[in-house]
């Protein structure tokens, strides 16, 4: 393989392939099984077959299921990956310190690190682009890069109901285009990864979610309107109040006061039932965005047509 050369900090740095182009019996192809922490595939791990490579990150070394692996990724940060109080591992400095035998990539070569591999960054952006938002992102690019014909994933869901959710949608893209550009990627059929069930097909799912937006939408505007009525209702109810201190014992004028104040509180009340209307669709959308993710209908998105209306109330 021809080696790669990428720009550091420093000085410039040669990155050599060390895919060795090696066939699977198993698989008939060259192959390389890149593995997560999710439990949900871990059993389906080619742990036996030797033809495979397995790559895997981050922490897992010192798990009791990780039986074998050829690479390793750590590309956070040093002062991360340096932390003493890391919950997953506290030792896992130093670890990286003492690991040899097999390479370790990461964002730059470190000497107190001597299996550390620079990252071929520059490749694979050159090569797949800079739309890389998770380690596994990185792991797949590499694979891609190295000419692996098979990349076999496992342990890797980036969850809805986890802080990986923002980082599913660029995995499926890598997907794609590795697909597209012809390597055959293969998911576990437990995996959550480009898994949704056919529009039009199966599922109409999406048309009822257009409906909740649309009605968010139009109780938004209802909402502004009620409130503009209650803050004018209000200010005539404290002029109203104003000329009665001025005027004390007048009939009319005690009149006019009781008849603004049932107003501005028929306003006020219908400002806060608008409100409650509000939250209440904006709820519901939340639990129907769960529910058809946990059953793995559709991602979440915004379907309105218009600019998407925000809760008042910041998360």
């Amino acid at each position: 393989m021809t080696p790669y050369y990428l720009i550091t900090e420093d000085w410039l740095v040669m990155y050599t392939p060390l895919n060795k182009g090696i066939k699977s019996k198993r698989t008939e192809k060259n192959t390389v099984a890149l593995v997560g922490f999710s439990q949900t595939t871990r059993d389906e791990i080619p742990w036996d077959d030797k033809d495979t490579e397995i790559w895997s990150l981050n922490e897992a070394a010192v798990q009791t299921w990780m039986r074998r692996f050829d690479r390793w990724f750590q590309l956070h940060p040093e002062e991360n990956f340096n932390r003493p109080n890391n919950p997953n591992d506290p030792n896992h400095p130093k670890w990286l310190r003492e690991a040899k035998g097999f390479p370790i990539y990461m964002q730059k070569q470190y000497d107190y690190i001597p299996a550390s591999v620079a990252l071929p960054l520059g490749e694979i952006t050159k090569a797949y682009g800079s739309y890389l938002t998770s380690s596994l992102a990185f792991m797949l690019t590499t694979a891609m890069l190295e000419g692996f014909e098979r990349i076999e994933l496992y342990g890797f869901e980036l969850g809805t109901k986890t802080e990986y959710h923002y980082q599913k949608a660029n995995a499926e893209y890598l997907i794609g285009l590795a697909r597209g550009l012809g390597f055959e990627i293969y998911l576990p059929e437990g995996c959550s990864l480009c898994k949704g069930k056919m529009y039009g097909f199966e599922t109409l799912d999406v048309i009822y979610r257009q409906k909740l937006e649309y009605r968010k939408d139009a109780i938004k505007v209802a909402l502004e309107e009620k409130r503009d009525k209650a803050k004018l209702e209000e200010g005539a109810f404290l002029m109203v109040e104003k000329f009665k201190d001025l005027n004390p014992g007048n009939k009319e004028v005690l009149e006019l006061h009781e008849n603004q104040r049932k107003i501005t509180r028929m306003a006020l009340a219908e400002a806060n039932f608008t409100i409650g209307a509000f939250k209440e669709v904006q709820k519901a959308i939340t639990l129907y965005d769960d529910h058809l993710e946990t059953t793995g209908s559709f991602p979440k998105q915004d379907y309105t047509k218009t600019k998407k209306v925000e809760d008042d109330e910041t998360d």
